[in-house]
């Protein structure tokens, strides 16, 4: 079976290292200059993959349910619709919001009720 790390994309911000997830389910900081050869030999892996970093942004709910909330989004692309379970009375509903305008200087996006 190969052994695979995944690398992180972002740096931690105490230590300026990277993130790596071992196949045992254990993390380790690398240095964030390190080559995926350097990490696989280090780690004994056959292959290092990295993560795509995830953009994410502040929106609030501009209407429905949750109508003046905000949120932490991703992914930031307008039209991309998210959804949500939450429990009611009677059982959960699920809400579907669509991003519907990007975050601007110190404004959040906007996300809309859909359904």
């Amino acid at each position: 079976m190969e052994r695979i790390g995944v690398l992180g994309a972002r740096l931690d911000a105490a230590t300026g290292k990277r993130r790596l997830l071992l196949p045992s389910d254990e993390f380790v900081l690398v240095d964030a200059d390190a080559s995926d050869d350097e990490i696989a030999a280090r780690y004994g892996l056959d292959e290092v993959r990295r993560a795509p970093e995830i953009r994410v942004c502040e929106a609030v709910y501009v209407d429905g349910p949750l109508e003046g909330q905000t949120d932490i989004y991703a992914p930031v692309e307008l039209g991309a619709r998210t959804s949500l379970s939450r429990p009611t009375p009677s059982g959960r509903e699920v809400l579907t919001y669509e991003l519907v305008a990007l975050p601007e200087g110190d404004e959040p996006g906007k996300l809309r009720f859909v359904s």
